[in-house]
């Protein structure tokens, strides 16, 4: 699954746990796994971050930058993610801007879950195209997942797995209705 196609829905779960007396249970992953598919367990740390729209994302359009503007904006966002990657050496995220390898995410969800393919040809052509790409600034980030050696996972090409949900969802812990997409270089 990589969220460019409305079919792919299902293709993951996003498990909230409301009880935060809840007592989680280590278990061993089913034998049917194979390596590729067992990530080794690692320990998460918690630490604010400045994220900004990511560039080439309606997000960023908005903002309606010169030319110049445009060049130190895409700068910024690149010393940004070189800083995080210097600091802690991935760049997983819980919340805020996404680090964008490809595509507007926020876009791509908000198509895909209106039932527009975005894998090939133009999406743009579907007449609802310019109302739906308004309605992406509903979209959020809940979740950015990096390629990870120490945890031995690999997303495709060094990608990166996005969960996304509808502003309103996120506040009413409507995970369902979410998104995923992996992004590679």
């Amino acid at each position: 699954t990589f969220g460019f196609d409305p079919a792919d829905r299902g293709g993951w779960l996003v498990h909230y746990i409301a009880d935060p007396k809840a007592k989680l249970k280590r278990v061993s992953p089913p034998k049917a796994f194979d390596e590729w598919h067992t990530y080794t367990a690692c320990k998460l740390t918690f630490r604010k971050e400045l994220t900004i729209p990511p560039g080439m994302s309606f997000a960023e359009a908005k903002l309606e930058f010169t030319e110049s503007q445009k060049h130190h904006y895409t700068d910024l966002g690149s010393e940004l993610g070189t800083e995080r990657q210097v600091k802690g050496g991935r760049l997983h995220q819980l919340l805020g801007h996404p680090f964008q390898i490809q595509t507007d995410m926020a876009v791509m969800s908000n198509f895909c879950t209106n039932g527009i393919y975005m894998g090939d040809g133009d999406p743009f052509n579907d007449p609802r195209a310019r109302e739906l790409v308004h309605g992406s600034t509903e979209w959020r980030l809940l979740f950015q997942l990096d390629t990870d050696s120490e945890a031995k996972m690999q997303w495709s090409d060094a990608g990166m797995l996005y969960f996304w949900l509808k502003k309103d969802d996120l506040k009413n812990k409507t995970f369902d209705k979410g998104w995923f997409c992996l992004q590679c270089s």
